[in-house]
């Protein structure tokens, strides 16, 4: 890949990985760690440089997003809305979109924005400036449209959660109107070839500027009827791509939803948490090797279904704050506090970097300390 597009995929799946990070995970390892899973091999410095850099609100949003009020530039979260759309328009669409019809798609964006925000500045919005940096040739928007298509699977699940988002936001609703369209993807391509673009393009970091000619006048009664037959069969080409894609996003949810609820009878107490219970003999010094072989087997039958134990070691010990009291679950019948000690005792899980069951910890009540004393 070249460097244009790389950082393209890198921060796109920061953006992705910005509504799914943990909380006690660094969003730049986390995206590492995701593109590995998709088969891309990456520097992690140059993600690490990006999430420092340029993604300010995506470290926000990994970290506020179930406590949103705590980000006081909203603007930054409409960003990553705006970004994660076009990312998604692309990878759909990159095979027949040319930069004119993009650019005339995010135009209708920020039109339709602007009729709830009169004060939306056409130079400062940043869709543009992402078209600017990443899609103002057709090269650019078809290399890197095949390439973030490889993520396909995950932009509806992060679009939703960032539309939840702006649902939640008490004159923000609108964002989640615009953005949230299930068949934008589709029909906006088609839409935009009659619309006539007015804006100039400058490649990012260059002295010269790169005029977008306007989209050609594509309307039927101006087309020969084989053009009008290219076109209908175009659209119900990219309609059936829509559906398949709608569907194996629905398989994806379905799996995952079976995944989460076989973690969690496995993890219950209603069956003494028999997966915690051998993941804590397997960590035994007393345990037999043999019995300890059969256990590292099983886990790691689990792993190679990306069912994967969290990061937090069992036997750990770790003092619950503000940042990390949502990360861990209390032993059964336990209240836990800020500023108590605890122990953890069972280890969380994950299945495709999304947690299905926090770890769980004990209390560390006094008269325990003072006998390890």
């Amino acid at each position: 890949m070249n460097t244009i597009t790389t950082n393209t995929l890198i921060h796109c799946a920061i953006l992705l990985c910005s509504t799914t990070v943990p909380a006690d995970e660094k969003l730049d390892a986390y995206t590492t760690d995701y593109l590995q899973s998709k088969g891309f091999t990456v520097n992690p410095q140059l993600v690490t440089d990006n999430v420092e850099k340029y993604n300010t609100g995506a470290k926000l949003y990994g970290v506020y997003r179930d406590n949103i009020g705590r980000i006081q530039r909203i603007s930054l979260i409409q960003e990553i809305y705006r970004s994660l759309w076009i990312y998604n328009f692309v990878a759909t669409a990159y095979e027949t979109l040319s930069p004119a019809q993009l650019l005339s798609a995010v135009n209708q964006k920020y039109e339709a924005e602007q009729v709830h925000n009169e004060d939306l500045d056409r130079n400062k919005f940043s869709a543009f400036k992402l078209i600017d940096r990443e899609f103002c040739t057709s090269e650019m928007l078809k290399t890197s449209g095949k390439v973030l298509s490889k993520l396909s699977f995950d932009y509806a699940k992060a679009l939703e959660r960032v539309s939840k988002t702006f649902s939640e936001i008490e004159g923000m609703e609108y964002m989640s109107d615009i953005y949230s369209s299930a068949t934008s993807t589709v029909t906006t391509v088609s839409k935009a070839a009659s619309v006539q673009p007015v804006r100039t393009m400058p490649v990012a970091e260059s002295a010269s500027t790169t005029v977008i000619a306007s989209a050609p006048d594509v309307s039927p009664a101006n087309q020969p009827q084989t053009s009008k037959i290219e076109l209908q069969l175009r659209d119900e080409i990219r309609m059936l791509k829509s559906d398949k894609h709608d569907l194996e996003v629905k398989l994806s949810y379905a799996k995952k939803d079976a995944i989460r609820e076989f973690v969690s009878t496995l993890t219950g107490y209603g069956w003494n948490c028999p997966l915690s219970e051998l993941y804590r003999l397997l960590k035994d010094d007393e345990t037999p090797e043999k019995i300890k072989g059969i256990i590292n087997n099983l886990f790691m039958a689990l792993g190679s279904e990306n069912i994967k134990i969290c990061r937090d070691k069992v036997g750990d010990m770790i003092t619950l704050t503000e940042e990390n009291q949502k990360t861990y679950d209390p032993y059964k019948n336990e209240q836990l506090f800020l500023g108590d000690k605890a122990e953890i005792f069972y280890p969380g899980y994950r299945y495709d970097h999304e947690i299905m069951v926090r770890p769980i910890v004990r209390k560390i009540k006094e008269s325990d300390s003072n006998e390890n004393g």
